[in-house]
């Protein structure tokens, strides 16, 4: 969080998770690496899809998800997202590497794919200051 909340001047972070929305301990742990001059929300994923279609969204808002499914399910519900960025996912059994930090399953590429259809660019980029990875054009 805070290798890209600072550099890209993110005001709003949304932390889009069912599993940390019902944690305290998690909740807590994550507000603590975040700015006090950032606003943090921690919603499940269909409360974002809520928020966001109340509110709208901005170029300062970072939408934060644990897995690509997430992602496809917050696109699918309407969420408008120019560019998905697969931060760092680890290594797993049966997943193949796209780049040193971004290992996908199958399952995980086929949905890149489905959202690369709708015209979403989809970057591999580790930190702001290192160069983005055409994730459609390594799956090819």
């Amino acid at each position: 969080i805070a290798g890209w909340v600072r550099p890209l001047g993110i005001e709003e972070l949304i932390l889009a998770s069912d599993v940390i929305v019902a944690d305290d301990w998690m909740r807590k742990a994550y507000s603590l690496a975040v700015p006090e001059d950032v606003r943090l929300r921690v919603l499940s994923l269909g409360d974002t899809i809520r928020y966001l279609d109340r509110e709208g969204g901005s170029e300062k808002q970072m939408i934060v998800v644990e897995s690509v499914a997430d992602a496809e399910y917050l696109i699918d519900g309407g969420i408008q997202v120019l560019v998905l960025n697969l931060g760092c996912i680890g290594y797993k059994e049966g997943k193949v590497e796209i780049t040193p930090y971004v290992y996908l399953s199958r399952e995980e590429v086929e949905i890149i794919r489905k959202v690369g259809r709708n015209g979403i660019r989809i970057e591999a980029q580790a930190l702001p200051n290192t160069n983005p990875v055409n994730v459609l054009e390594v799956i090819r």
